[in-house]
């Protein structure tokens, strides 16, 4: 498309832009030209070797560019997402997907099930993962349960206490 040629020469100007070649990797992305977005999430990741993002975002091309299959390069790239990010959800996910294709059932509920309670506010996407840890023949993990309060609940203060005129005082009292 015509945004992304302006980008991408933007981007030729300024080549240590990471954001830039983020953005101009998501446009390619969009538009299915995987060659194009493989080279723009490779500079990316140049440049920000550490970034969850981006090694998420060039794994996710090569899968994309290789017909929905893992190969070892998206794997490694998965593996240094998850050392970087623990409860990175999609690289356990995508990972558990890979082990999965590749026959290993085991290792694919391992990490299908260490994503599982991380998707909690993601309801939608927790009932997918779900359906495809039961069809797999795993089960699915314990809800986790909820923190305790690091503070007891605030009670509400109680209502002031009703006066009751003493009459005792009162001048009409006195006689």
């Amino acid at each position: 498309t015509e945004l992304a040629e302006q980008l991408r020469a933007r981007m030729e100007e300024n080549p240590d832009n990471a954001e830039g070649w983020f953005l101009l990797g998501r446009n390619y992305m969009r538009i299915e030209n995987y060659p194009q977005a493989e080279k723009a999430y490779e500079e990316v990741v140049r440049l920000m070797p550490e970034e969850p993002a981006g090694l998420l975002s060039l794994a996710d091309v090569l899968i994309m560019r290789d017909g929905m299959r893992t190969g070892p390069e998206a794997m490694a790239l998965l593996q240094k997402t998850l050392t970087i990010d623990p409860e990175s959800v999609t690289a356990l996910w995508l990972l558990g997907n890979a082990a999965f294709d590749n026959g290993a059932v085991a290792g694919a509920l391992d990490y299908w099930q260490r994503a599982y309670p991380l998707l909690a506010s993601e309801p939608q996407m927790q009932a997918q993962l779900a359906q495809r840890i039961t069809d797999a023949g795993g089960e699915l993990p314990p809800a986790p349960e909820p923190l305790p309060a690091i503070m007891p609940t605030a009670q509400a203060p109680a209502a002031p206490a009703q006066q009751t005129p003493n009459t005792t005082d009162s001048p009409a009292a006195q006689p």
